[in-house]
């Protein structure tokens, strides 16, 4: 009798610690989509204007502000969430949610989510997803929406992913979204 719950618990204990870890992940990239289009639309609410129309207002190269700095300042404003500062107050534009997941801002249309922060195993499309920042129209930006792409392009951009390959990378992040933040047994990366 030992011997068969040893057996049972030896092949049900991986499967139930697979899907839990699944579901975490998903949950964690959909409050930190949330977290971040909350943002951006108290932003646009804020400056009365489109974030896109916000990111033209900006400067560019050398002015003082830059739009992830301002995003950054509206998802700390919730008390949510904390930029990580060094000791001599120098922020590194990281900013990490109450529950550890990591943000890091790319650019003024992209933030790298990291679900559990500086845990392992720190690779794209296991538990760091680069996340395209959902403005009205990204062709304007020469990145691609995913809107048109099927399913089963998704998939095979993320599990064709290579480092240079961004476009690869994002449709890991959009493909759990468009599963309705589930991933599925078909997922091309083992989480």
């Amino acid at each position: 009798t030992l011997t068969i719950i040893g057996v049972v618990a030896a092949l049900t204990v991986p499967l139930v610690t697979a899907n839990h870890n699944k579901k975490t992940t998903a949950l964690k990239l959909k409050k930190a989509y949330i977290t971040i289009q909350d943002a951006v639309a108290q932003m646009e609410s804020d400056y009365d204007m489109s974030y896109r129309r916000i990111l033209a207002s900006m400067p560019r190269n050398g002015g003082n502000r830059n739009p992830w700095d301002v995003l950054s300042q509206y998802i700390v404003s919730t008390g949510k969430a904390e930029l990580t500062c060094s000791n001599d107050n120098s922020c590194s534009g990281v900013i990490t949610l109450n529950d550890g997941i990591q943000l890091y801002g790319i650019n003024s249309k992209e933030v790298f989510v990291d679900v559990n922060g500086t845990k392992g195993p720190n690779r794209i499309g296991v538990d760091r997803f680069p996340m395209l920042i959902n403005i009205n129209d990204l062709g304007d930006y020469g990145l691609k929406s995913f809107l048109d792409y099927e399913r089963n392009r998704l998939i095979s951009m993320c599990s064709n992913y290579q480092t240079s390959r961004a476009d690869e990378a994002r449709a890991c992040f959009e493909l759990i979204k468009r599963d309705g933040w589930e991933i599925k047994d078909d997922y091309p990366r083992k989480i």
